[in-house]
């Protein structure tokens, strides 16, 4: 059997780590060894106990000084050592002692772009799993990531040229094969687990295994009592919106059942009303949405697969670009409705109550979980332990 280690090193969700885990249950069962080298151990829960655990090497802090907002994939990897040969080689340095250690077969790499360089430099197969936003095309530069914006040609090929220059300078000192474009290093086989519909890029030739989403975990529990349009809302404490959504969904007579992980007993205690209670758990979603009417989130790839996979449309609240691009495809198929985190804040009321009272949201919503009917998650676990397998004996290597 093989040792497969995955990696995990830019992002701060912990869905990374449940990308991970599906399919490093599947090769355990098969009797692979697994390593996890994830960012923050903290999330390590989530994982298979069999597992091997390390901690990724993550460049912190982010770099200073550079053109605000990235505008593509290579300007956010100047974020985090790309700029310099000297210290990517460092970060590079740090993944390869922890691939040789493990006498690693195959790299999986979940949003770990340093830990793919590194896989070229000691010559051992890589794969490439995750979702669209993580998962670039393979194109030269790497495309504008607000396609709103409009973004001279040589910004995006001077980043590109930069990025690239840095990793070809640590690739030589390995006496490894250099790259001609960023998107050399996410050749290998490429595990994007989204839907065509969701993917932050648009649709690509890639095969789509679907979204990873874990829906056995969780509490379960019932709505509370009351009539009304039932509303999930599944939100971080931190949300700027969270207080003023909860007042005004209350204030509209729904019957609201929030999910705010983490919340304190006080809060939870304070916000609650006859009809809105709240959970500080994670709750079994699956039960909740086939009677719900709207769900309300910050647009989580994983929230949004489940809703949209119920035939429940969504009010979104993303936070930043990656969240805000799903956002806008789940809008543009007319299941929801997107609200730009960096523009002027519209009516919430008005945009929920249009919600609420129009079929036609619900509809569209309906015809993405009729064209994904068939999706089998079992079927998915075993396309992508098998996609992970191959890659040992099958792809080409690099160097």
């Amino acid at each position: 059997m093989s040792q497969i280690s995955f990696a995990w090193e830019l992002g701060t969700n912990a869905g990374h780590v449940a990308q991970i885990a599906f399919p490093a249950e599947g090769l355990l069962a098969q009797g692979h060894r697994v390593a996890c080298a994830l960012r923050d151990l903290n999330a390590a829960s989530g994982l298979p106990a069999e597992c091997s655990l390390l901690q990724a090497p993550v460049w912190l802090p982010e770099v200073k000084g550079l053109p605000d907002p990235p505008l593509n994939y290579a300007e956010i990897l100047l974020r985090f050592g790309y700029h310099d040969p000297a210290c990517l080689n460092r970060m590079i340095s740090a993944w390869r002692s922890l691939f040789q250690s493990m006498r690693t077969d195959v790299i999986v790499a979940n949003h770990g772009p340093t830990a793919l360089v590194a896989a070229r430099s000691l010559n051992i197969p890589a794969v490439v799993l995750g979702e669209g936003f993580t998962i670039p095309p393979v194109c030269a530069p790497m495309p504008n990531m607000r396609p709103w914006a409009q973004v001279p040609a040589e910004r995006l090929a001077s980043s590109e040229k930069l990025v690239t220059g840095s990793i070809n300078a640590v690739l030589q000192k390995y006496a490894s094969r250099p790259i001609a474009n960023l998107a050399d290093i996410f050749a290998g086989p490429r595990l994007l687990c989204t839907f065509p519909e969701l993917d932050h890029y648009r649709e690509r030739g890639d095969r789509y295994y679907g979204p990873i989403v874990r829906n056995e975990i969780g509490l379960e529990t019932e709505w509370p009592e009351g009539k009304g349009s039932r509303v999930l809302v599944y939100m971080q404490p931190g949300h700027r919106d969270l207080l003023r959504m909860l007042e005004i969904l209350s204030a509209l007579d729904c019957v609201v059942l929030a999910v705010v992980p983490g919340l304190g007993e006080d809060a939870r205690k304070r916000l609650e009303s006859t009809n809105l209670r709240i959970s500080a758990d994670p709750l079994k979603l699956e039960p909740l949405l086939e009677t719900c009417d709207l769900a309300v989130s910050y647009a989580g790839h994983g929230l949004v697969s489940v809703c949209l996979m119920a035939g429940v449309p969504l009010f979104l609240l993303p936070t930043q670009l990656e969240q805000y691009l799903l956002a806008l495809r789940v809008q543009n198929m007319g299941a929801g409705i997107a609200i730009n985190p960096e523009g002027a804040q519209p009516s919430y009321v008005n945009s929920i109550r249009q919600m609420l009272a129009s079929d036609d949201y619900k509809a569209r919503a309906r015809e993405f979980a009729d064209r994904h009917a068939g999706f089998d998650r079992q079927a998915q676990r075993d396309a992508l332990c098998t996609a992970i397998e191959n890659a040992i004996e099958g792809a080409p290597r690099g160097g």
